[in-house]
């Protein structure tokens, strides 16, 4: 099989371009995404957005904002529904 669907996204970075959220994968992956798409986010000001802190790879505390984000809210990796189907057929 191809692909990455196999491969558990782990952070590595985060960056904030203007207007967006940048979430560097250590699998060499870069996510991206307008920061609008996550309000709580996009209230903490832009000067303070990178004051973060990365808990085991999957979790991103930002420290002058009340959320708490997991990988799975920017990418999910659960298998594709496809190669669900396939393992249950067989």
């Amino acid at each position: 099989m191809e692909g990455t669907y196999h491969i558990k996204p782990t952070i590595k970075s985060v960056r904030f371009p203007k207007g967006k959220i940048e979430i560097h994968l250590a699998d060499g992956r870069i996510l991206i995404a307008p920061v609008s798409y996550y309000p709580s986010i996009k209230k903490i000001a832009a000067s303070k957005r990178s004051k973060i802190t990365i808990a085991d790879g999957e979790v991103i505390i930002f420290h002058h904002g009340d959320e708490v984000y997991h990988i799975r809210d920017f990418i999910s990796y659960e298998q594709p529904v496809m190669i669900q189907r396939l393992k249950k057929a067989s």
